[in-house]
Order: structure tokens, then sequence, then C-alpha cells
């Protein structure tokens, strides 16, 4: 999983460079089998990202919305880590450990979306590797 994280790290930390070429291993967890253009990559990304989207019964201050929003505006909105601390109200060093946090939950998401995919084995999986597969919000509380 640690393995991942790095790629998905690196990944999102250019997710609006058009000269990165996301590396096979990441792909076949973004894509599946199916290879596609480097916009599919990223808007499969941002779909990620999409996914950790808060219910509007969630609080402002819960740690759900939160990770969504520093993924928000860390990788979407592309503002730095010291912006992010700032508009989320926190300090850069807890800013920092909540973005491992944050990565790590992408990548378990990730790594489970494969999973389920190689079980089902049909050509209809490999379509649903472009899907998102719904959140639960135990994955949030921790």
């Amino acid at each position: 999983m640690h393995e991942l994280e790095q790629l998905l790290q690196g990944a999102l930390n250019k997710l609006y460079d058009p000269l990165y070429r996301p590396p096979a291993q990441l792909l076949a967890y973004i894509q599946g089998d199916r290879p596609g253009q480097r916009d599919t990559f990223q808007r499969a990304l941002v779909s990620l990202i999409q996914e950790l989207t808060p219910g509007a019964d969630v609080p402002q201050g819960a740690r759900q919305r939160r990770i969504y929003d520093l993924l928000q505006c860390r990788y979407v909105q592309e503002l730095t880590q010291e912006e992010t601390a700032r508009r989320l109200g926190i300090s850069a060093r807890y800013m920092r450990r909540e973005q491992q946090e944050a990565i790590h939950l992408l990548a378990q998401r990730l790594w489970e979306r494969k999973l389920q995919l190689e079980q089902q084995g049909t050509p209809q999986a490999e379509e649903a590797a472009l899907f998102p597969i719904k959140s639960s919000a135990a994955d949030l509380s921790a």
C-alpha cells in the first residue's frame, strides 16, 4: 500500500502537468486494463476526490469534511500547503499530517476498487474502473 500511496502522491502533485506520464502501476489502479488518454486519468483522479464529498448533514468541523476540503484545496485548486492550512484554519504541520492520511484513504479506495474489479473479472468490470465506488462514512470517521 505504501508504494501505491507514493505513486498517488506523485500523480496528485502533477495533476495538471501536461508532460506528466503516470506510471503503469498507477494506471492499472485508475483505468484498469484499458489505457486511456491523459485527461481521462486526470478526470478519474478528480472523480476519486469527488467521491469523498461529504453530505449536507456532515458538520463543518468534521474530519470527513476537512479531508475532502484538504484534497480539494491542495490538488484540485492547486493551493500550497500553507494556503490550504490557512483556508482550513489549521496549522501547516497538522495539515501535512492530515494530507498523509487523506492520501492513505485515496490509496485504500483505489486498492479496494482494483480488488473488486479483479473479483468480478468481467468486461463490464473493466468499464467500471473509471466510475466511483460509493464511500462509507466509516472511512473518514477514524
